[in-house]
């Protein structure tokens, strides 16, 4: 499946000789990964999931790639070389704008897509919420930009490791507080069984549906001050929320 990318990959460099929009060919070779990782980890396509992910993953390259254009729209121009900064020219900022909130909108649509927007799952808030933090970066990102900067271009191309940062860590916290909610509740009907009557298995019962509402912090908190390094920890986390996801 990953060799079907490689048409992509090879006419990347040629597109800047023929389209406009070379930003939108690498934004489909890049982000075929995406497709790729949910197949490993999940053993089938969702195309509910990876649909919107997908295409909101394109959408948010050609955001950022189009701010990396601008620091070589002069020397571009002279090579002969075409670019999505050329052909938008003053009508970037609009076009960001529109390429910024279709990839909320496809992350968004993944996350639903995923469970993550039903009533009651224990991670769709975080995951939401992260989802807002990083819209709100990239509404940052939009107010601050000064195109005709090649500097400035290069600091919010830069701080898009930023927005990245925010949506996988909402991904992780989401995974992992849905996995240990699906778990608590799993341990709780199981102590309800035969022992209705008993005070004792009932105060226990209690205690563990308090607990549920930790648990996932007290997960995410174990898994990563369990390790030493930074990116071992990165790694245990991310482990564990792969695991779970192909658990639920």
């Amino acid at each position: 499946a990953g060799l079907a990318s490689t048409p992509l990959w090879v006419l990347y460099p040629l597109a800047k000789r023929v389209t406009d929009w070379p930003q939108a060919v690498l934004g489909a070779a890049i982000n075929y990964g995406g497709l790729l990782g949910w197949v490993a980890v999940r053993g089938d396509v969702d195309w509910a999931v990876v649909a919107p992910l997908y295409g909101g993953a394109w959408l948010w390259t050609l955001h950022y790639d189009t701010v990396y254009a601008h620091q070589d729209k002069r020397d571009d121009a002279a090579a002969g070389v075409r670019s999505t900064a050329l052909r938008l020219g003053d009508s970037t900022l609009p076009a960001l704008t529109l390429f910024s909130t279709g990839a909320i909108g496809g992350l968004a649509g993944a996350g639903a897509g995923a469970g993550l927007g039903a009533a009651g799952c224990p991670g769709g808030y975080v995951y939401f919420c992260g989802l807002a933090a990083a819209g709100g970066h990239l509404v940052w990102q939009l107010r601050t930009v000064r195109l005709d900067s090649p500097p400035d271009c290069l600091r919010i191309f830069q701080s898009n490791r930023d927005f990245g940062a925010l949506v996988f860590g909402a991904i992780v916290a989401a995974q992992l507080l849905r996995g240990a909610g699906e778990e608590g509740g799993k341990g709780e009907d199981a102590e309800g069984v035969g022992a209705e009557g008993d005070a004792e298995n009932a105060d226990r019962r209690g205690s563990r549906a308090r607990e549920r509402h930790l648990t996932g912090f007290d997960v995410l908190r174990s898994l990563w001050c369990g390790e030493a390094d930074i990116a071992s920890r990165v790694r245990r986390v991310v482990g564990f929320a792969a695991e779970r996801g192909g658990e639920s």
